[in-house]
């Protein structure tokens, strides 16, 4: 990659956790640290820009609460117990890289789909689409770019088992972070029948993190937030709701409310409806997916010419890849992946055609892509 001038970025966890460890255990966090250890002195000449832990909600969420996800274990609050464990392991981390005077920057992938109030001019519905935020990102996020504490909105829902970040551990990870990576592919709306539920209404493996919101695209969903149908639930997942101005609103809200950190948008792309079917001459034509980029890459520019301090994007993904439990069945690549061949050959979409034409015509003061 340095010998043609691309800068590697390196995530030191996506969700591979060794199986005699588990993030509802305190002691994964010394684990991390020593792995932390190893990583940078092992690979610091190579190596200088890296991200602690990529959507930690993911992993605490779909494997520690819903239980569909490795480990499956189902609770109704262990996730949380699980974000304190990844917090103070990401604050280890990021101390021994600046203790260690390691080149480079360190920071961490928060993910997040917009959420659209039900009713805009509904003050509950606002209010709502508030603690989806605090849910799925302030709980990350404001203890590293905020305050160093968790939202007031979580200690209110979950009470006494609400985990506890003690001062040191709040001092620890307040500004533990170089730049803010966001992951974002699209949006949802608030879920009014949520409101006013308590965590007594819930059970082991329902969705608590976000309870409060839902994507129309989903089967049997509301699709009334949905203008154009056939675009914005046109991708293949049915939890991607093509929805740009979702890509502006996330961005604008690091700035506005986490001091304008160092942005850099680490993940945003689509698969296309069908794809995985489709023959390679047909799935090379990805009109939808250039269509995709083109609008959401409009709310970057326009969130950076608003002074969203963004400094890089990352396109999802280079290649069609193994999309975990979902396999081999769903296509996020602007490069087609024949999975059927010996050698796995590989063929450009148009989208890479795009990428390929846009980073050729930017300037040298434009945003890095």
């Amino acid at each position: 990659m340095k010998d043609n001038g691309i800068t590697p970025v390196v995530t030191m966890f996506h969700w591979d956790l060794p199986n005699d460890l588990s993030w509802l255990n305190e002691t994964v966090v010394e684990e991390f640290a020593r792995y932390s250890t190893l990583v940078f002195e092992e690979f610091h000449t190579h190596v200088s820009d890296w991200a602690t832990f990529n959507e930690p909600n993911t992993f605490c969420s779909l494997g520690y609460n819903q239980g569909v996800k490795a480990p499956g274990h189902k609770s109704t609050t262990d996730h949380l117990v699980c974000a304190k464990n990844v917090l103070i392991a990401h604050a280890r981390a990021v101390d021994i890289f600046r203790s260690g005077k390691y080149p480079g920057e360190i920071g961490i992938v928060l993910d997040y789909k917009w959420a659209y109030p039900d009713d805009a001019s509904n003050a509950d519905d606002g209010t709502q689409a508030q603690w989806d935020r605090d849910n799925v990102l302030g709980i990350w996020a404001d203890p590293i770019f905020g305050n160093g504490d968790f939202p007031a909105s979580l200690k209110e829902f979950y009470g006494a088992e609400m985990p506890v970040l003690s001062e040191q551990e709040q001092a620890a990870l307040r500004g533990s972070a170089d730049f803010f990576a966001a992951n974002t592919y699209g949006g949802k709306v608030t879920k009014r029948s949520s409101f006013s539920t308590t965590l007594a209404d819930y059970h082991a493996g329902d969705d608590l993190a976000e309870r409060n919101s839902f994507c129309p695209c989903n089967p049997g969903e509301n699709t009334s937030h949905v203008v154009d149908m056939d675009f914005e639930c046109g991708a293949d997942s049915p939890w991607l709701w093509v929805k740009p101005d979702s890509m502006y609103q996330y961005l604008n809200y690091i700035k506005t409310n986490y001091g304008n950190p160092k942005v850099y948008v680490s993940e945003f792309g689509v698969d296309v409806k069908g794809e995985s079917d489709m023959d390679i001459a047909t799935a090379l034509q990805d009109d939808f997916r250039v269509s995709y980029y083109q609008l959401y890459m409009m709310q970057i520019a326009k969130a950076k010419n608003e002074g969203t301090n963004i400094q890089g994007i990352f396109a999802w993904s280079l290649m069609d890849n193994f999309e975990w439990d979902d396999g081999t069945n769903f296509r996020f690549g602007i490069t087609y992946v024949d999975f059927e061949s010996d050698d796995l050959k590989r063929y450009p979409k148009k989208s890479a055609t795009w990428w390929q034409e846009l980073i050729a015509s930017m300037s040298s003061t434009s945003i890095t892509v």
